[in-house]
């Protein structure tokens, strides 16, 4: 028995005398909320056939309560015994006619047994004159097989019409989000979402569903602020906190991510995720003696964590204490030896202490690790450019165009043919970088600085910098 049972005395004797009763095989009696009590119980614990054995005695004694029936239908369905449900159902309906939870649950079984069309019009045919909360209720079923049946815009319009019933429906609420990425509906959802916190301003779940649907059209400051007011107003909304965290430190405002993962790892408690977060962003800001002292006290915890390694060994290598660093990635790749980022952080620290050997076969594993991802086959390329290896360079630039392709790439192909005084070549490709990303012109000065003061090379940076209407201080 769990935690919670052991907390409980009266449910651990109630559990305690139903299961001497079944291995006995004598006869039990329990009243009602015995039985529901034993039921919600096995069903926490997932003891999905006790909670069946439990429904087969109370249905003995009740067996002209139309609960025991739904209840044993909705387990029948989540077990997937569609048969045994509908007959279940039946009996229910047999001692309570009008009852709309049957019906409700009985559009359920047919639309998980492919009968879509007739559980829609099974839910249609009850929603007149059905209390609101029923109403509500018959929406979200609704949406359950719209979803099923990929009708995502019918699916946010049935959850839209059970929030304008009932707006603090949390499974509603749970549920729209999800049904405005489906749909791409983010504008609907953020005009549902006003209008649902204009009568109810201290909805914290709208307020996390409005956060999303900023974020999801470049929204960034509302969103924040929309995600903030989610744990505002309720302090123990960890979903909250993680997301608007996880938002800030995308938009590189660590200081501010930093500040939310400690309140959730304050109000939460130790956590090996958290760790790994908080020492993310003591990263980002340079502050790598904080961010050791969160791996360490993580890896304590959870001594096998690749990333808690791989974060460890960027400590290290911001540090410059290489060899260290070089230990803490082989660990790492030990755990997980199919990461592209840490090859590519063990071949950088071999770089660093000038073991080219080691170094090119690491870039080596990162790219065939991270194929589709240009970034590290633009490492692999700089590094091979900035030791005179051009030929190399080329012959990696050219297999790389089998699995990617990129503005840094292009910057890497100009830097080559520069370095070999093909100018005319290295121009035009040059001008194909600076159209398809300007942005990523440093991966040029990285390869060598003396391009800055290239009169040829800065002639056309400055035209397509005016031509895109980009300031020269961007440059």
């Amino acid at each position: 028995m769990n935690q919670n049972t052991t907390q409980n005395p009266l449910l651990k004797n109630l559990v305690s005398d139903f299961e001497s009763v079944i291995s006995n095989g004598s006869e039990g009696y329990f009243d009602e909320k015995q039985y529901h009590d034993l039921i919600s119980y096995y069903e926490k614990e997932s003891m999905f056939e006790k909670a069946l054995e439990v429904l087969s005695l109370a249905l003995q004694q009740f067996e002209f309560r139309s609960e025991f029936y739904l209840a044993k239908a909705k387990l029948l369905l989540n077990l997937g015994q569609l048969e045994q449900a509908y007959k279940y159902l039946d009996k229910a309906e047999s001692v309570a006619p009008f009852e709309v939870e049957i019906k409700i649950l009985r559009a359920k079984v047919l639309a998980e047994d492919d009968r879509n069309v007739e559980a829609l019009n099974l839910l249609d045919s009850i929603k007149s004159g059905c209390l609101s909360a029923d109403l509500a209720e018959i929406c979200i079923s609704e949406s359950y097989i719209f979803e099923k049946m990929k009708q995502f815009d019918l699916m946010f319009s049935s959850l839209s019409e059970a929030l304008e019933i009932d707006a603090s429906n949390t499974e509603a609420l749970d549920r729209i989000w999800l049904s405005a990425e489906l749909s791409r509906g983010y504008l609907k959802s953020i005009t549902l979402h006003k209008r649902i916190l204009d009568k109810d301003p201290y909805n914290y779940l709208a307020w996390y569903n409005l956060g999303h649907a900023y974020s999801s059209i470049g929204e960034y400051e509302e969103a924040i602020i929309s995600l903030e007011y989610s744990f505002i107003i309720n302090a123990d909304f960890k979903n909250g906190y993680l997301d608007c965290a996880d938002l800030c430190f995308q938009l590189k405002k660590y200081a501010k991510s930093l500040e939310y993962y400690k309140d959730a790892h304050e109000l939460f408690g130790p956590d090996t995720e958290l760790n790994l977060f908080i020492a993310e962003c003591h990263i980002k800001l340079e502050q790598t003696k904080e961010a050791k002292s969160n791996l360490f006290s993580a890896l304590k915890v959870d001594p096998y964590n690749e990333d808690l390694y791989y974060n460890l060994a960027e400590c290290y290598s911001k540090e410059k204490s290489w060899y260290k660093a070089i230990n803490a990635y082989h660990k790492a790749i030990s755990i997980d030896d199919n990461r592209e980022e840490y090859y590519l952080g063990l071949a950088l620290a071999y770089a660093a202490i000038d073991n080219d050997e080691k170094a090119i076969i690491n870039f080596k594993k990162s790219t065939m690790t991270g194929m589709e991802q240009p970034e590290y086959w633009v490492a692999f390329c700089s590094y091979l450019i900035r030791k005179g290896m051009i030929s190399d360079a080329l012959m990696i630039l050219n297999e790389s165009e089998d699995f990617t392709y990129s503005a840094g790439l292009l910057y890497c192909r100009a830097a080559c043919s520069f370095i070999e005084n093909n100018t005319v070549e290295g121009l035009t490709i040059l001008e194909e970088a600076l159209l398809e990303d300007f942005f990523q012109l440093d991966i040029l000065y990285t390869i060598n600085p003396e391009f800055k003061i290239n009169t040829q090379i800065q002639a056309i940076i400055r035209y397509y910098a005016s031509e895109l209407n980009i300031a020269t201080t961007e440059v």
